[in-house]
């Protein structure tokens, strides 16, 4: 039994819990809440830094760390005594259906090796639901903060049980429109860019030099040069082929034992080789916590294998594209990620949603599929697909699966629509003056040309839209752009995004500033109702 660290706080600082921030890009994020008078009570976390921070007894006296391994694996925070928490009953677990389906589906990114069964991974969510009902009621935080939306078993469960007890719940989401993240208190309503957007269209339209010079040169790169490079920044090839390196070094090549015997360095490779192999590495995973490195790269080479076999049957099962038919592009997602399992609710099954365009297609017209070249090269992609998906999608009546290596500009611009649970396909078919049919919950939800859909109704409403010649309104694209720049806050979320940003677009951010604006987004957020 641990030791009772709960403390009986009378502070006036705002208490919240911290998921996340544990990266180098937001290096300072603790100190820039200090200044705003927000105290961290809880953090969880699973990077070096983290680490650091749990040791720090002087800069933190009170705060709990709770390492992401344990989480996962529904180990207590250390010190925390769980004996009085109250346990869970049929009422809570009703309310929280939703919450209970989202938390089973993702925790198949933590069951590696598919062994832990439905009764566990049930009983797994129970025990954490007790849990963070108990911290909750013994912590009395003020808000959670979240460094991404919610897509994790454990933060979903603190999401959808944070609502239920009026508990703030504060993240931020990029977007594409310059470098700009936008901050919210609800993954199905981006509700300060509505309240923005609502306001521009009723009071006056936007103008182009209405824009910082960052969005304009967006606006004119996507919506007005035919001829501009429109590749995502994190798809360049720079950025994209440094995203699969290999988790796990394989064996030595004949060069680099060349270059250690000449270096004379022998015996520290062959440590540095000893350790990677059998030492142990702790893995969030359902059962256990600790993998020699030998195993780990078997695995990955098993998943290597698994993806190979899926691209081959898909490219068995494409089709060569006519551009001369009427057509609705469907872009798979890369799966398993927060596109889908956090924004994308049940349509993280993407059959669910080509099954409903599909019911709903005019006489004549196609479905094409592509698939996300990301399945095929992330090291987890073997993980978001299943032995048949292809088939299945195949098999059903006027959907083609097309090559990969499709353009998807080509697809937009050939296009009567555009079809995704909250991708970046959907987007860019705006600025292509397409419509889009959106499944999910995302950052341009709230802008003209976008038919928010979950259901046949609603899918067959925007199909008889989209077949009479509904195009979006091209002032309102620009409306829509203008409320992003008028409220979005210069910042990333991942360094992944703000090297990529970097090297495409000259956007350069350090982490210093990237914290504060980030702290401060947080900071304004909470003061709102």
């Amino acid at each position: 039994m641990g030791e009772k660290i709960f403390i009986d706080r009378k502070e006036k600082n705002t208490k919240v819990i911290l998921d996340g921030f544990d990266a180098k890009i937001f290096t300072g994020f603790a100190d820039e809440l200090k200044k705003r008078d927000i105290d961290i009570i809880y953090w969880i976390g699973g990077k070096k830094p983290f680490n650091e921070f749990s040791k720090d007894k002087i800069k933190y006296p009170a705060t709990i760390f709770h390492p992401l391994h344990d989480v996962v694996l529904g180990i207590s925070a250390p010190g925390v005594d769980t004996t009085s928490f109250p346990p869970v009953g049929k009422g809570l677990v009703d309310s929280l259906l939703g919450c209970e389906a989202k938390a089973l589906s993702m925790m198949n990114l933590f069951d590696t090796e598919s062994t832990v069964p439905l009764i566990q991974k049930k009983h797994t969510y129970y025990t954490a639901l007790k849990y963070w009902q108990g911290i909750f009621k013994a912590t009395k935080p003020d808000a959670i903060f979240f460094d991404d939306i919610p897509h994790k078993p454990h933060n979903t469960i603190m999401y959808h049980l944070a609502k239920k007890e009026g508990i703030r719940t504060l993240m931020f989401k990029r977007t594409q429109i310059d470098n700009k993240v936008l901050f919210f208190d609800d993954i199905q309503d981006y509700k300060n860019l509505r309240i923005e957007y609502d306001r521009i269209n009723k009071n006056g339209d936007a103008n182009l030099s209405d824009l910082s010079i960052n969005s304009q040169k967006y606006y004119k790169r996507y919506c007005v040069d035919a001829h501009a490079d429109k590749t995502l920044p994190y798809m360049q090839k720079e950025i994209f082929e440094g995203r699969f390196r290999s988790y796990y070094k394989g064996f030595p090549s004949a060069r680099s034992i060349v270059r250690v015997l000449k270096m004379g360095t022998l015996p520290s490779a062959i440590k540095t080789y000893a350790q990677m192999y059998f030492g142990k590495k702790r893995s969030p995973v359902l059962e256990k916590a600790k993998h020699r490195g030998f195993y780990l790269k078997w695995r990955e080479c098993k998943n290597n294998k698994t993806k190979a076999a899926f691209k081959k049957k898909y490219e068995r099962l494409q089709k060569k594209i006519d551009f001369s038919n009427k057509f609705v592009y469907v872009p798979l997602h890369y799966q398993p990620e927060c596109s889908t399992s956090g924004m994308g609710d049940i349509f993280t099954d993407q059959i669910l949603m080509i099954d409903l365009v599909r019911a709903v297609l005019p006489k004549g017209w196609f479905i094409y599929v592509k698939e996300n070249p990301l399945q095929w090269k992330d090291p987890l992609g073997a993980m978001g697909r299943f032995s048949g998906y292809y088939q299945e999608i195949a098999d059903m009546k006027n959907v083609y699966l097309i090559p990969a290596e499709t353009s998807t500009f080509d697809l937009i611009k050939n296009s009567q629509a555009v079809a995704t649970v909250t991708g970046s396909a959907g987007w860019e078919a705006l600025l292509f003056d397409k419509p889009a049919f959106l499944f999910g919950y995302t950052w341009y939800m709230h802008c003209d040309g976008v038919f928010g859909v979950t259901n046949v109704s609603e899918c067959k409403y925007a199909m008889e839209k989209i077949a009479e010649g509904y195009k979006p309104n091209k002032q309102k694209i620009l409306n829509y752009i203008a409320a992003v720049d008028t409220i979005g806050v210069p910042g990333f979320h991942s360094a992944l995004f703000k090297k990529a940003y970097a090297v495409a677009y000259n956007l350069i951010i350090s982490n210093e500033e990237n914290t504060k604006n980030i702290a401060e987004g947080f900071s304004k957020e909470l003061q709102k109702n």
